[in-house]
């Protein structure tokens, strides 16, 4: 009998009666998994080239499992088996707490504990990353408290140099849909395992604008032959069925303007057909492109699970930020809402008067992703390094759109924007930050200087971001004591802070200038 230990994948190895030069087409295999408490997960079967079939499985209960497959390959078709499942001993965050779902305004893993989205974007490396520059970026992210990358299951259309590896046969110069290149998600495996023992979550791109039919159509891009809606259908399940068990979240869309029924009609294929390859409740959204808060048609999608929110790549990037999490979270039902591509350090800033070529910055960074997170879009924040998604190497070419150069990978990996970031998560893990709700009437007394506020639990606490050092003035609205400290957004260095007239309250600014964060706790009943 085969043993394996809670959350771990495991895999099942079959070879088909018969070959097909469409298999992921017109072939297909389901297996039914039933736990030591007789629930039973279906999950799918995926084509792994020749007669080679494979399925993944991540078991969620300690016990005796057995499983049982149907198909209409007879070489598939009647198989059964057991396993035995064992506690997990070790310290990653996957195997110990399971895989991620929304609730409410947050994420949560499976035993109910939270998380806090902290993302990178690295969107090219399915097509462009080597195994050990990989791991070296993983081991990197790892120690920082990085926990998501969010990647392009396909190769990315403005990545830097030509692509290393072809997902599909070719037909001149176009994909033929219809025919994978198993190598190609052979070497994705491969990434996958390592960022799954590197503790990290992947968020995939199912497909990317440029893959689907009249979408961006004002950008004036000439692409390839676009996918419809049997081959998305086809490409989603493929996709589930090999990755899901490595506890994948799900982007449907990348840079999409949903403005086409035609486009909207193949995203809903592909995303019902990652639901239902999927032994476990699949974690979706939609990455949108970066003029457009959710669409009304998008929301009204079952299959959209959390909101994710482009704020781009602009100087008032914040503004962008807190118009669309403010109509996001306006949105019935309630669902967790993250900025999921804020600016990029080291990009070219993409105001159109950007007539230097002026780049976009540390404090520009930083203040976008406090600004996200206070301002509505509290699930978490990924982060961008213009080098990194792109996956750059020294002497490589870049000329897609007007970005500016790209830094190699390995240098954007060290921007201490990246820090940053971590500093931020660290900070506010401590506190239930799922809870978090924009706050108005907090001022300071320039009327240029940025303003954020939020409040969780019921009042408890009170977090604020100024753009600059100041003093802080809290709304007649707040009658409680509260008592806290000022936060160095670029140090991590705290001091205690001052309160003058407890009602309203006046805290006296903390002795750095720059940008700083203010956590006030309510002491009224202590």
């Amino acid at each position: 009998m085969r043993h394996t230990t809670k959350w771990q994948l495991i895999e099942l190895k079959f070879s088909a009666d018969r070959e097909s030069e469409q298999p992921h087409m017109d072939q297909g295999m389901r297996i039914n998994f039933v736990s030591p408490s007789d629930h039973v997960y279906t999950s799918s079967g995926f084509w792994d080239g020749g007669r080679s079939w494979m399925v993944r499985f991540a078991p969620n209960e300690v016990g005796s499992w057995k499983w049982s497959s149907s198909s209409g390959d007879t070489g598939l078709d009647g198989k059964s088996g057991f396993f035995e499942v064992h506690e997990y001993t070790g310290d990653n965050p996957l195997h110990q707490h399971g895989f991620i779902s929304a609730r409410d305004r947050g994420f949560v893993h499976d035993d109910g504990t939270p998380f806090f989205w902290l993302g990178d974007t690295v969107w090219s490396i399915s097509a462009h990353a080597e195994l050990p520059e990989w791991q070296r970026y993983l081991d990197y992210r790892n120690k920082q408290g990085f926990n998501v990358v969010q990647i392009n299951s396909l190769p990315q259309w403005d990545a830097s140099d030509a692509d290393y590896r072809k997902p599909f046969a070719m037909i001149g110069e176009d994909y033929d849909y219809t025919r994978i290149n198993e190598s190609y998600f052979q070497y994705l495996d491969k990434l996958m395992e390592a960022s799954k023992a590197a503790g990290m979550i992947t968020a995939m791109v199912v497909l990317w604008f440029n893959y689907v039919p009249e979408t961006n159509l004002s950008w004036g891009k000439e692409w390839k032959k676009p996918m419809y809606a049997k081959t998305a259908k086809a490409f989603g399940a493929y996709l589930s069925a090999r990755y899901a068990a490595y506890g994948t979240v799900w982007l449907i869309s990348g840079d999409t303007d949903y403005e086409s029924k035609t486009a909207e009609q193949i995203y809903d294929a592909a995303a019902w057909a990652v639901k239902e390859a999927s032994p476990y409740p699949a974690l979706l959204t939609a990455h949108l492109n970066g003029g457009l808060f959710t669409p009304y048609s998008l929301n009204e999608k079952e299959w959209l699970d959390f909101h994710m929110l482009q704020s781009c790549h602009f100087s008032y990037s914040a503004d962008k930020a807190l118009e669309y999490a403010d109509k996001d979270r306006e949105y019935s039902p309630v669902r967790p809402v993250l900025n999921g591509e804020p600016c990029y350090d080291y990009l070219r800033l993409m105001d159109k008067n950007n007539i230097e070529d002026k780049l976009i910055d540390r404090d520009l960074v930083r203040e976008v992703a406090w600004v996200s997170l206070l301002g509505g879009a509290n699930a978490g924040l990924t982060y961008g390094a213009h080098g990194i998604w792109p996956w750059h190497r020294e002497g490589q070419s870049y000329g897609p759109m007007n970005y500016g150069m790209p830094l190699p990978w390995e240098e954007a990996l060290h921007l201490e924007s990246s820090e940053d970031m971590a500093r931020m998560k660290n900070l506010l893990e401590v506190l239930p930050w799922w809870e978090l709700q924009p706050l108005e009437g907090v001022h300071v007394d320039k009327a240029d200087i940025r303003v954020t506020a939020s409040v969780l639990s019921e009042d408890q606490y009170l977090v604020v971001y100024i753009g600059e050092s100041a003093d802080v003035f809290l709304p007649a609205s707040i009658t409680t004591t509260y008592s806290g400290f000022w936060f160095d957004p670029q140090t991590g260095t705290r001091e205690k802070a001052a309160i003058r007239n407890h009602t309203p309250g006046t805290v006296i600014k903390p002795s750095w200038s720059g940008d700083s964060v203010l956590v006030l706790e309510n002491i009224s009943n202590v």
